[in-house]
């Protein structure tokens, strides 16, 4: 049976790095609809259909999926839950593409995949986006939110 395998990416920040996923969003809610919201971070995720070893896994997250002096990665488990932030988000909200939609990160992940994997077979790639906000407004409307994302 091929296993599904998790791959959450999140972009590094201080030291000169942010965040410009998270940041641009915050800016345009502040600019576009006069919310202030403390901080969004976001993520990328892959979800990998494939038979691969924990070494295979290790070298996908860190030669096609990050790049790990400007990202952390994590595999088979949430970013949430690995303690890479110094407090929980207020919400989070995970974004896929429909069925039928072009995936094209999905597609360049499984390009990648058969360069550093040429003799796997029945691989498949997904992607996902996460945001994930802190000190959000308690009148604003999730359902709203999630709409302009």
């Amino acid at each position: 049976m091929v296993e599904l395998h998790r791959f959450e990416v999140l972009p590094k920040v201080g030291e000169g790095l942010i965040d410009s996923r998270g940041e641009s969003i915050r800016r345009q809610l502040e600019s576009d609809h006069s919310i202030i919201i403390g901080q969004v971070r976001s993520t990328l995720g892959y979800l990998v259909k494939g038979d691969f070893t924990d070494r295979e896994k290790d070298r996908a997250a860190t030669e096609l999926f990050s790049d790990p002096i400007l990202e952390e990665i994590t595999v088979n488990s949430s970013i949430l839950n690995a303690s890479k932030f110094t407090s929980l988000p207020d919400i989070s909200i995970l974004i896929g593409f429909k069925p039928g939609v072009t995936d094209n990160r999905a597609q360049a992940a499984l390009d990648g995949l058969h360069t550093l994997f040429p003799n796997h077979q029945q691989m498949a790639v997904s992607t996902t986006i996460g945001y994930h906000f802190w000190d959000i407004p308690q009148e604003l409307d999730l359902e709203w939110l999630i709409g302009q994302l």
